[in-house]
């Protein structure tokens, strides 16, 4: 399906995730204070490497973006988690100025993304709505695809479509 570049959205922002620091405020707090990255590397084993330092990224201890169940925390690995932490500073930067209106349909029960993260989400963008299923979780549009189709069509029909800026 095709829809004309009035009706597509394109969140353009970048996330820094790096050994000076998570997000731009922290790197440029880094560069200005002419702070190194490079430290020993102590999260595996170097004694056969020539190198022992890198610039090595301190990662949060809570999970990034959402909390994942301690089972599957083993699951991600740190490039995984860099790459999430990124997208979150990258969607925050952009949130407020979606052009278009948003319309989130989630699951009480989701564990992945908790219904309260996504109303944190849904406050950053003005006008958002949002419809929470009860007894569903993270895949509701597979636990039951007819109530979420039954909610989205009702949304749409009654929100007229974004106009181009």
């Amino acid at each position: 399906m095709s829809f004309p570049p009035s009706q597509r959205i394109a969140i353009t922002a970048a996330g820094i995730v790096s050994p000076l620091g998570l997000g731009w405020e922290a790197n440029e707090r880094s560069i200005a204070a002419d702070r190194s990255a490079f430290r020993p590397v102590d999260f595996f084993d170097t004694s056969g490497l020539i190198a022992k330092t890198a610039g090595v990224v301190d990662l949060p201890t809570e999970s990034p973006f959402h909390r994942i169940p301690t089972r599957k925390q083993s699951h991600v690995d740190r490039s995984t988690r860099r790459l999430l932490l990124a997208i979150r500073e990258a969607l925050a930067q952009r949130l407020h100025a979606l052009p278009a209106q948003v319309h989130m349909h989630i699951g009480q029960a989701d564990q992945t993304i908790p219904p309260a993260l996504a109303q944190q989400a849904l406050q950053r963008i003005p006008g958002s709505t949002v419809t929470q299923a009860a007894g569903l979780g993270h895949l509701a549009h597979e636990e039951n695809p007819a109530e979420v189709a039954h909610h989205l069509l009702r949304w749409m029909a009654a929100t007229p479509p974004a106009k181009a800026p």
